[in-house]
């Protein structure tokens, strides 16, 4: 299975108009998800998504180009898809 590349930081358009920007930790562990005025720092956790970050109220998923955001059982944001393509890298085959 081909893996994802996430930049840094990333921007998504969500369904409603609004736009999600996500900015992550280089290490993964954390991530920043802004949508108009309101900022979440969120910390990462187990999930069977891609990506999966909580603060225990509110939490992002990212999951290929897809992204949700909900606060307190509530969507924020979403669905939403990545303004721009993700780098995709294959994984190594032997010959």
């Amino acid at each position: 299975r081909a893996m994802l590349i996430r930049p840094d930081s990333s921007l998504y358009a969500c369904r409603d108009g609004t736009m999600l920007r996500v900015a992550r930790a280089a290490n993964g562990g954390m991530a920043i998800a802004s949508v108009g005025e309101r900022s979440f720092r969120l910390s990462r956790v187990d999930s069977p998504v891609e990506e999966k970050y909580s603060d225990g109220a509110s939490t992002l998923y990212l999951d290929g180009s897809q992204a949700l955001l909900t606060a307190d059982s509530f969507v924020v944001a979403g669905p939403c898809l990545s303004t721009t393509p993700l780098p995709v890298v294959q994984p190594w085959q032997p010959q």
